[in-house]
């Protein structure tokens, strides 16, 4: 015959069961709630918000648009990153400068003073840069609204990096509106001039006075001077696609620590006086 409990030793069971479930689920509420106040500052160590920009790269013809890529870039007051090739990332990084190369899972780094390493293995930069014209700067008239910004024209004229230097039209609509601080500005211009170097040495002057302005680039067309007004084969467009803040891990700007990393050799003075001092054929820069 089946043993029927002691009712106040039964109670006592069901209440202390009772007790124990309660007492673990406080535990348990106190416990997820003290993590609530933690969760910010462990996501804070974790991730960044930063600026991202993206553009849409294309060939424009008079009847066609032949989309060549998407350009993404990742900026904030001290770091900044962007896709130059299928392999490359061209990073600066405080006052680094990184190119990180995905292929060879390398990176080479250095001073960002010494952006302009390419004087060394491209004569074609040591001339242009010692006897380069001015870059012209014409303030056009008219607005164009863009992702829905509000721009204003303004055309450069200036010349590539060509053995013979090709006079080239670079049309930029700029806007201001995006709320990207001076310092943050600066340094997504410092990475488009070293992005842009090899093609125009130029671009430094054209960035620095957009820069002076306090305007983003929204669309900028490039094309050469020379060029008939019925030719609209090979015009080179950038144009806006979207401008946002987005969250990055911490170590977005970093190389990854599997990479194995070179040296940017550093000219001595005397190099560098060669480079900037010694006179070429054609006289001084203007």
């Amino acid at each position: 015959m089946k043993r029927i409990p002691n009712p106040c030793v039964l109670y006592d069971m069901v209440y202390n069961g009772m007790t124990t479930k309660l007492l673990g689920l406080a535990l348990a509420t106190i416990f997820l709630l003290s993590l609530d106040g933690f969760v910010p500052t462990l996501s804070a160590q974790r991730l960044d918000t930063v600026w991202q920009i993206q553009y849409e790269r294309r060939i424009d013809t008079r009847t066609q648009k032949y989309v060549l890529d998407t350009l993404s870039i990742w900026f904030d007051e001290s770091s900044a990153r962007q896709k130059i090739g299928d392999d490359v990332d061209l990073v600066l990084q405080g006052d680094s400068l990184m190119m990180l190369n995905s292929f060879h899972r390398m990176y080479t780094s250095g001073p960002i003073e010494m952006k302009d390493m390419s004087w060394l293995s491209n004569p074609t930069i040591v001339w242009r840069r010692r006897r380069t014209p001015r870059v012209e700067v014409i303030d056009s008239s008219g607005t164009q609204a863009i992702a829905s910004y509000t721009t204003r024209p303004m055309i450069f004229h200036y010349h590539n990096n060509a053995p013979i230097p090709i006079p080239m039209r670079l049309l930029v609509w700029a806007g201001g509106d995006v709320p990207i601080s001076p310092e943050e500005l600066k340094r997504f211009y410092e990475l488009q001039t070293i992005a842009l170097t090899d093609l125009a040495i130029d671009h430094e002057t054209i960035h620095d006075t957009l820069l002076a302005r306090g305007v983003l680039p929204f669309r900028t067309i490039s094309d050469g001077r020379g060029r008939k007004q019925n030719d609209t084969s090979g015009v080179l467009t950038t144009e806006l696609l979207s401008v946002r803040r987005t969250t990055v891990s911490a170590d977005f700007f970093d190389p990854p620590a599997s990479y194995g990393v070179n040296s940017m050799p550093v000219p001595s003075e005397e190099q560098l006086w060669e480079l900037r001092e010694v006179p070429m054929p054609g006289g001084p820069k203007e």
